[in-house]
């Protein structure tokens, strides 16, 4: 399945890289306060990234190092109330498929690059993504608004474990988010989703493809809630309206099986508790 949907080359048109260049480098010159904001990375944490941690491996659209950087970068612009940081680190501590570029034992290192905030929502998001995609969005998205907002925070576990790449094995230590937290955790993880969108062909893949068929789900959670804080322009209620077929149900059910599978090899519980 990641061959099929992820690690696919695209094809552009020279008249669609001259239309899309033309319109990045306007934006970038424009006068626009964010962009002018936008930071480098501190060299610590890159010396980190680059030094200490293993981030060897591909994305589906080049090096992994754009993926973090296009989360990092969209979550400046468009979700200036929380910190990008986040997303900049969200697979540091467990990628999807068991891969893990940092050590447990490397913890402390990360503590002392990013504040205590930051760190709750890295250390989190390997598990929210897996339970995103095994069990809580369909809980979140059966929900009325007066339940959603009636959510003081989530307990879950975390993926990562001590000494992973010979014990391979998760510590399963308990991880809390408040409510508040927790919203805006979930606006991390639609950033996050958006690379994982088809290129094309929306119609046909967006009801099958991985991570792609989550995105409309979690946009319609956070707007029926009134907690969509991510400039996110997305019509989620025409997506979910979209009759299951098929091939959409087998799609939803790969997505479940490969999270399942990937936690049940580590010994990862998936279980978590919404607190109300």
């Amino acid at each position: 399945m990641i061959e099929k949907q992820y690690a696919i080359e695209l094809t552009w048109s020279e008249s669609a890289l001259d239309r899309i260049n033309s319109q990045v480098e306007a934006m970038l010159s424009g006068d626009s306060s964010h962009w002018g904001a936008l930071k480098a990375h501190s060299p610590a944490l890159l010396s980190f990234l680059e030094n200490d941690c293993d981030f060897n491996c591909e994305h589906a659209d080049g090096s992994f190092l754009d993926h973090l950087q296009f989360c990092y970068e969209y979550c400046h612009i468009h979700f200036p109330a929380a910190s990008p940081v986040v997303l900049f680190l969200h697979s540091i501590m467990g990628v999807g498929t068991n891969l893990f570029p940092m050590k447990l034992e490397q913890r402390p290192q990360l503590a002392n690059l990013v504040t205590a905030e930051e760190l709750a929502h890295i250390e989190a998001f390997p598990t929210v993504l897996r339970l995103l995609q095994t069990g809580l969005l369909e809980e979140l998205n059966k929900m009325p608004k007066e339940q959603l907002l009636g959510i003081e925070g989530i307990e879950c576990y975390r993926l990562l474990g001590p000494e992973i790449d010979t014990m391979k094995k998760s510590d399963n230590h308990p991880l809390h988010l408040t409510g508040e937290q927790f919203w805006v955790h979930l606006n991390y993880h639609l950033i996050h989703f958006l690379d994982f969108l088809p290129a094309s062909q929306w119609e046909v893949k967006m009801g099958i493809e991985g991570l792609a068929c989550i995105f409309p789900l979690v946009h319609r959670v956070l707007t029926r809630a009134g907690k969509l804080m991510a400039n996110i322009q997305f019509d989620s209620e025409k997506w979910a309206a979209v009759p299951e077929t098929p091939e959409s149900k087998q799609g939803k059910a790969e997505v479940l099986i490969m999270a399942a599978n990937f936690s049940g090899g580590l010994g990862h519980s998936l279980d978590y508790k919404l607190k109300r």
